[in-house]
């Protein structure tokens, strides 16, 4: 197990954007489920979208008949672990079909995305198993860490294609559900941290998702912070990292409003820590936290959205302060 670098800059996937034009890789950034049934599968794949099919079925069962909960999961599990062999064969099986052809031909670019489609379905599958396991068990942890590191082993391999990006976001949710900040925040920073990936529009779903997903661990640190310096460095980080380009105000994603009321009231959070403070240079920092987050609760309070009466809320007591 290993942090991911967190100052790798993924230096060529701007010129790659463009260019990649499978729909497994672009799919991967939208909810479309990497293993829905592709044109002309082969039987593989049907059999594993059926075995998925079947382990969610059972995982979704498991609250509503808690008595055999246990036997669901394992169910569940039996069901996942018939689906990876599977997909390794499938992987091996394309791995052998690029042999026979030129890199740069149609067929060896079909052969080679249902290769890289096999590789991260195991990644999914590895991450699934761990639900089938109790919550915060050590199989559960065990499990988490095995997929987490799937996921950066196959972003360390494709960290120049848009589904090697959406992998270093599952390892990071995958260290979180194991309670392992460090980690996450380093595979989170491998995204939110990269100012030319910040830039490009048709990334900015998936770093939504990765700012949401990052926003518990930066609550829990400001909250847990001892002094007043590590407060404000852990909400600088937060800060920066969760203020992505809004390209048009009048057409805000669901996700970003969501993210810009979460940044409100983050910012209202650590205002309110530092409103007794007598000292000058932390009541400067007070009086720009509460005109950050007031512009930002605003910004959430006048757009239609399911954090609009909240927003209007945390708005109404920045204004009584």
């Amino acid at each position: 197990m290993k942090a991911t670098d967190s100052g790798n800059t993924i230096h060529f996937v701007l010129a790659l954007i463009l260019p990649i034009t499978s729909s497994v890789l672009i799919g991967a950034l939208f909810p479309t489920p990497l293993l829905a049934e592709p044109d002309n599968a082969a039987d593989p794949w049907k059999r594993v979208a059926a075995l998925r099919a079947k382990a969610e079925e059972l995982l979704d069962s498991v609250e509503s008949d808690q008595d055999y909960g246990s036997e669901l999961r394992q169910k569940a599990r039996e069901s996942l672990l018939q689906a990876s062999p599977l997909l390794v064969e499938e992987y091996q099986r394309s791995q052998k079909e690029l042999a026979k052809y030129h890199e740069l031909s149609p067929e060896w670019d079909r052969i080679r995305s249902k290769q890289v489609r096999a590789e991260y379905a195991l990644c999914e599958i590895t991450q699934k198993i761990a639900e089938t396991y109790e919550k915060g068990s050590e199989e559960h942890k065990k499990q988490l860490e095995l997929a987490a590191e799937k996921y950066e082993q196959f972003y360390d391999n494709h960290d120049t294609l848009l589904i090697g990006l959406q992998a270093i976001h599952y390892a990071g949710i995958c260290y979180r559900d194991m309670e392992n900040e460090e980690f996450a925040l380093s595979c989170f920073e491998s995204l939110l941290g990269d100012e030319e990936l910040r830039k490009v529009e048709a990334l900015r779903p998936l770093l939504h998702k990765t700012v949401l997903a990052a926003f518990p661990i930066w609550n829990d640190q400001i909250k847990k912070a001892k002094t007043h310096n590590e407060a404000v460095s852990a909400f600088s980080l937060a800060f920066g990292q969760s203020d992505l380009p809004i390209d048009d105000p009048e057409k805000v994603a669901p996700e970003q409003l969501e993210i810009e009321f979460r940044r409100a009231r983050l910012a209202a959070y650590l205002a309110a820590r530092m409103k007794s403070s007598k000292n000058a240079k932390v009541r400067k920092q007070y009086e720009e936290l509460m005109t950050e987050a007031t512009t930002l609760a605003k910004f959430a309070a006048e757009r239609e959205g399911k954090h609009q009466e909240a927003a209007a809320e945390l708005l109404e007591w920045l204004d009584e302060q």
